[in-house]
């Protein structure tokens, strides 16, 4: 389980490849207390990117149209 520091360092630098200039990051604590989620949105186009310190089996830690998309 990488954390969520590490997750948002990586989303951060695939949004600003892609062109997108991201708001502010909120993040919730999964039930449990197995892991967290977060995510932010493109102040720009409004597209966003989401993570996840602890996904489903096949699920992926991070996703989203801002690091699949460019911004408009």
């Amino acid at each position: 389980m990488r954390s969520p520091k590490e997750l948002i360092k990586e989303a951060k630098a695939a949004c600003k490849f892609r062109g997108h200039k991201m708001g502010p990051w909120g993040f919730t604590i999964k039930a449990g207390g197995m892991g967290s989620r977060g995510g932010s949105v493109c102040k720009v186009c409004g597209k966003g990117v989401q993570y996840d310190t602890n996904p489903p089996p096949n699920g992926i830690e991070i996703g989203g149209e801002a690091v699949a998309l460019n911004c408009n």
